[in-house]
C-alpha cells in the first residue's frame, strides 16, 4: 500500500498537525601559467552534469539549504529526479504533493512527487532514504511545497520538515545536518575510496531507470544492419585495412608490423575489426526526405573499430584509473579526468563547468597519438593540426551514461573556447567487467537538421554503435554541428537479436576515453570567460576520490 502525504501549506499560521495521512485506497503507488599544450592528442560530454539551481550561485537544492535548525520547523531543499520518465504528466506543477511507495520496486524509499495529473519524479534516493524511516513512524510531517527551480531533468523543491514527536528531535536534527553536507545532485561528498557501497548508493534506481526506458522502447531493431566502414564509388563495400601505401604516407608501419603498432601500445592494422554505424533509418517513422537528409550528414561519418588497444595498453589505463585520488565526483554516480587542455561541460549559458586538466603521462600521450592514428586511417585524413591533444575519462558506476548532447555548441562560445572548431571526436571505451556488460549498451546519433520522428522514444535515432571493451568510434570532423549523440541501455541483446531480451543492469563501471583538440594555449583563450563567471563549477586538475571496485 502506498502512503499518501498529503502537504497542505500554512494558511493564516494555521497548518494541520497530522500531515502525513495514510491512504487506505492503494494509491498509485588558478588555472596555470600559460603554458603551451603538446600536439599530439579530447573528451566525452555529458548533458547531465552537476546543477546550479539557484539564482544567486549558491549550491543546487539538491544540498539541503536549512533555517532555524534549533527549533520545530525547519526548511529544506529537495531535489526530485526522473522528470525525463514522466514528461506526459508535467504539463502543471502549481499544486504538487508527495507519496511514500514503501512497495515501489526499485526502492522500498521511495517518496514520489504527484500532480494532478500523476507522478512527475521522485526525490532523490539519497535524500529518500534520510525522510522515509520518520515519515513512516510519523516523527516528522512535512509542508509548504514549493517549486523552487525548474530544469530539464530535475527540479528543486522547498519544504518544510515539522518535528511531531519531541523525544526525536535530537536524531532528527542529526539526519538534518547529513543531507546539509550533500553536493549540488543530492550525493554525499564525505565518501573518499569509490568501493562497492558507493556504487551501490550512488547508483540505486539509476539503471533500474535505464532499463526500464529500454524496455519501452518503440523501435525495431531486429532487423537492423550495419554499414560497411566505406564503399566505393559503385557502392561496393572497401576491403579493411588499406594497403601499407596508404600506411607510408601517415608515416606509420605496415598493417602487419606487430614490432612498430606495438611500440605505439596497439595491435596491427590487420587485427582491427572495423565497421560502420548500425543504420537505424529504416525503422524509424520519418519522412523520405528526412531519411535522404539523414543519410547526407552521417552517411561514412561514423564508425566503430575493436580490438585496437594491446592487452598491455588496456591494463595500463585499468591500473592508471584506479590511482590514489584519481577522480573528481562531478555528480550522481558520475566522475572525471582530464590530461592536457581543458573542456567545459554543459549545454547551456549559466551551466557550464570548466574541467582542467593535468600535466600528461606517458600513457596519456600514447592513447593521443593512438587516437590520432586511428581517426587518420578512418577517414583517410589527419585530424587538424595540433591534433588530439587532450583526454577526458569519463567513468559511471552503473548508468548508461548522458542524454543527446553536442560536443561543440555553435552559440555558446564560453563552452567552445578551448576547442578548434569542426572538432572529430574519437572516444575509447573501458568495461570494468566485459564478460558481463558488453552489449548492453550503445551510442546513438540523431541529426538536427529536420528530424522528427513519430515514435517518441529515445531510440528513434538515426545511426548506433553497440559498445564493448576496447572499442573506439570515431566521429568525422564537422559532425557534431549536425548531430546529437549519447549513450543509452540496448533495447536488446547483441548476442540474441530477435529473442526475448532479459535487462540487467551493469555490473561494473565504464569509462569513457575521449581525445579532443585544444588550442595550444588554451587559458588565454578561457581567461575572458573566467572573468564573466561564465563557469560555475571548476573541476580538477587534482582529483580526490580513489577508485577501489
Amino acid at each position: 500500500m502506498s502512503h499518501s502525504l498529503n502537504y497542505v501549506g500554512a494558511i493564516a499560521g494555521f497548518r494541520s498537525a497530522a500531515a502525513i495521512i495514510r491512504d487506505k485506497n492503494n494509491e498509485e503507488s588558478s588555472l596555470p601559467s600559460a603554458k603551451k599544450i603538446k600536439t599530439f592528442g579530447g573528451f566525452s560530454s555529458a548533458k547531465n552534469v552537476m546543477k546550479s539551481c539557484n539564482a544567486n550561485g549558491a549550491k543546487d537544492g539538491a544540498a539541503a539549504a536549512m533555517s532555524a535548525p534549533s527549533g520545530n520547523e525547519i526548511n529544506v531543499d529537495l531535489l526530485v529526479r526522473g522528470r525525463l520518465f514522466h514528461k506526459e504528466n508535467i504539463s502543471s506543477l502549481k499544486s504538487i504533493s508527495l507519496h511514500r511507495e514503501p512497495m515501489n520496486m526499485f526502492d522500498a524509499n521511495a517518496i514520489a512527487v504527484k500532480n494532478d495529473i500523476g507522478v512527475v519524479g521522485h526525490i532523490a534516493r539519497e535524500q529518500a532514504a534520510l525522510l522515509a524511516p520518520y515519515l513512516d513512524d510519523s516523527s516528522i510531517s512535512i509542508d509548504n511545497v514549493t517549486v523552487k527551480t525548474e530544469l530539464s531533468s530535475t527540479l528543486t523543491i522547498s519544504v518544510r520538515i515539522d518535528v511531531m514527536k519531541v523525544e526525536k528531535k535530537e536524531h532528527i536534527h542529526s539526519m538534518i545536518a547529513t543531507m546539509k553536507n550533500t553536493n549540488q545532485t543530492g550525493i554525499t561528498t564525505t565518501f573518499d575510496t569509490i568501493d562497492s557501497d558507493v556504487a551501490e548508493h550512488l547508483s540505486m534506481g539509476i539503471a533500474a531507470q535505464d532499463i526500464q526506458t529500454a524496455r519501452e522502447c518503440s523501435v525495431d531493431f531486429s532487423q537492423v544492419k550495419s554499414i560497411p566502414w566505406k564503399t566505393d564509388g559503385e557502392g561496393n563495400a572497401v576491403m579493411w585495412p588499406p594497403c601499407n601505401d596508404a600506411m607510408a604516407k601517415y608515416g606509420f608501419g605496415n598493417v602487419d608490423d606487430g614490432e612498430w603498432w606495438g611500440k605505439n601500445g596497439m595491435n596491427p592494422p590487420t587485427q582491427w575489426l572495423v565497421a560502420g554505424a548500425i543504420d537505424i533509418l529504416p525503422n524509424v517513422s520519418v519522412s523520405k526526405h528526412q531519411k535522404q537528409l539523414a543519410n547526407d550528414i552521417l552517411n561514412d561519418a561514423i564508425h566503430g573499430v575493436t580490438n585496437i588497444w594491446s592487452d598491455e595498453t588496456m591494463n595500463e589505463i585499468g591500473t592508471l584509473m584506479h590511482s590514489a585520488e584519481f577522480w573528481s565526483h562531478r555528480g550522481s554516480d558520475a566522475f572525471i579526468k582530464a590530461y592536457g587542455g581543458p573542456y567545459v561541460l554543459g549545454q547551456q549559458e549559466g551551466k557550464l563547468k570548466l574541467i582542467k586538466g593535468n600535466p600528461h603521462l606517458a600513457l596519456t600521450e600514447k592513447l593521443c597519438r593512438g587516437h590520432n592514428i586511428v581517426y587518420a586511417l578512418i577517414h583517410a585524413e589527419k585530424p587538424a593540426e595540433p591534433g588530439f591533444n587532450t583526454l577526458i575519462f569519463g567513468l559511471n558506476l552503473r548508468r548508461s551514461g548522458f542524454h543527446y548532447h553536442q560536443d561543440a555548441i555553435g552559440s555558446l562560445k564560453a563552452k567552445n573556447a578551448p576547442l578548434l572548431p569542426r572538432q572529430p571526436v574519437v572516444t575509447t571505451v573501458y568495461y570494468q567487467k566485459p564478460e558481463l556488460d558488453e552489449g548492453k549498451e550503445m551510442v546513438l546519433w540523431k541529426p538536427l537538421m529536420n528530424f522528427r520522428p513519430k515514435e517518441d522514444s529515445l531510440y528513434a535515432a538515426a545511426r548506433g554503435i553497440v559498445t564493448s571493451h576496447g572499442m573506439v568510434h570515431v566521429q568525422k570532423a564537422g559532425l557534431q554541428s549536425k548531430a546529437l549523440h549519447g549513450i543509452f541501455r540496448a533495447p536488446f541483446s547483441s548476442n540474441s537479436r530477435g529473442q526475448k531480451t532479459v535487462f540487467e543492469p551493469r555490473m561494473g563501471y565504464r569509462v569513457a576515453i575521449t581525445a579532443r583538440i585544444t588550442y595550444d594555449y588554451p587559458e588565454t583563450c578561457l581567461e575572458p570567460f573566467l572573468k564573466d563567471n561564465h563557469y560555475n563549477a571548476i573541476i580538477g586538475p587534482v582529483g580526490n576520490k580513489t577508485l577501489s571496485l
